[in-house]
């Protein structure tokens, strides 16, 4: 994601005849993520993802002001929805970051 101008990266393909690029439309603007019942939580997290490339579990914490339990739970749905993603190890160092 081009973080300084919010739009998705291109997508770049070759073959030794030759090559393409693919740009695509943001499909995580707002009202794409209310649509299909999003909180208002999952919106803001995804909008913080989006800025600063993933989010923890404990940023989403600090974020959204809710328990752990609550976090993990708005996680993995947004996971379940194939918005999120796991990356990196499990417990504190896991980040969640967008689903191209």
């Amino acid at each position: 994601m081009d973080r300084k101008h919010g739009i998705p990266e291109p997508d770049f393909s070759t073959n030794p005849d030759w090559f393409s690029v693919t740009f695509t439309k943001d499909i995580y603007t707002e009202g794409r993520l209310i649509a299909p019942g999003l909180s208002w939580r999952q919106v803001k997290a995804v909008r913080y993802a989006k800025v600063h490339g993933a989010i923890t579990n404990m940023v989403y914490r600090e974020l959204a002001e809710v328990t752990n339990r609550t976090t993990l739970r708005d996680l993995m749905d947004l996971i379940n929805r194939n918005i999120f993603s796991k990356q990196g190890k499990e417990g504190k160092a896991t980040e969640y970051v967008l689903v191209k």
